[in-house]
């Protein structure tokens, strides 16, 4: 009896090792567990074997993609007491950046219309010498970006980057899909006029009245009696300009060569115009800012221009 009782209980235990084999093999097949088996213990004489289901696995998440911002970028040279202007085409409603990098001089950098319109400007961003525009576009065009060192003394490379719209920068006004119509130019035609016929009408003797002697005003402003006749003002307040190419330009104190001269602004070079214009003894002055000195500089007297607005 003994003996069929050992045989019988062997048998059940083969029956349930069976079973955890083929539930094991089954998830090891499928990658699932069942929950329907339990986990099946066993003890024998030899030791103890436990049969624990196979963790569930976790799908790895697919990253998502973040579409690229559109950028044109130009790596240049800037000359001393130079600039350089740019064009791209834009479109109405577009926001777009252009910033200029250098590491080898203060960067100044404008944006124009077409026309000729200044749209923008922009010295430092960032608490740094770069400079950059943030600006959104008024109408479809094409438009210059104009590149220049806030002193016009400095030189080196820059980079140059146009960002936030489909549209590649480049040296001319042609090449981008907008055509540019030039300015038609008027020939007038000739054509033989009529034989005038002269009828003689008695003289008119007219009186003259002379008229008042205008004095200059001995006070500093923007009197057309003491300015140049035929240069009127170029500059204007909070805008840039330069020294034209050739001798330098003395900063004085006042408006007034009789004053004292504070320094020299080099030809070529650049500056900041602050305040004016005041016309005294012929002579247009401006108040300019170059590096640190403040002072007044003449634009124009003697029948020539000596300064220039700095644009393109």
């Amino acid at each position: 009896m003994h003996k069929t009782y050992r045989v019988g209980l062997f048998l059940v235990l083969i029956t349930f090792f069976s079973m955890g084999i083929s539930a094991q093999s089954a998830n090891a097949l499928t990658g699932q567990q069942s929950d329907s088996l339990p986990n099946i213990a066993l003890n024998n004489s030899v030791g103890k074997m436990v049969w624990q289901p196979i963790p569930s696995r976790t799908p790895t998440p697919t990253a998502t993609e973040t579409p690229s911002t559109p950028q044109s970028s130009i790596e240049s040279v800037l000359a001393q007491g130079g600039l350089m202007t740019w064009f791209f085409d834009g479109f109405s409603g577009d926001e777009i950046t252009i910033t200029a990098n250098s590491a080898d001089f203060d960067t100044f950098l404008q944006l124009y219309g077409i026309d000729g319109t200044l749209l923008a400007e922009n010295d430092d961003y960032h608490d740094g010498t770069n400079s950059q525009i943030i600006f959104t576009l008024p109408a479809d065009g094409i438009y210059q970006v104009v590149v220049s060192a806030y002193y016009g003394d400095m030189s080196g490379a820059y980079t140059l980057v146009l960002s936030g719209i489909e549209s590649e920068l480049r040296e001319k006004i042609q090449g981008g899909i907008f055509v540019v119509t030039p300015t038609p130019t008027f020939t007038p035609t000739t054509e033989a006029s009529p034989t005038a016929t002269f009828t003689h009408t008695p003289t008119i003797t007219a009186t003259i009245t002379p008229s008042p002697t205008i004095t200059p005003s001995p006070t500093f402003g923007f009197d057309r009696g003491q300015c140049p006749a035929n240069l009127p003002p170029r500059l204007a307040i909070n805008g840039r300009g330069r020294v034209l190419p050739g001798d330098a330009s003395t900063v004085y104190e006042q408006p007034s060569s009789d004053s004292a001269t504070l320094g020299e602004i080099p030809g070529g070079v650049s500056f900041t115009v602050l305040d004016g214009p005041v016309c005294a003894n012929n002579q247009i002055w401006w108040q300019v800012a170059y590096r640190d000195v403040t002072g007044w500089v003449i634009e124009a007297g003697n029948g020539e221009y000596f300064l220039e607005p700095l644009r393109r």
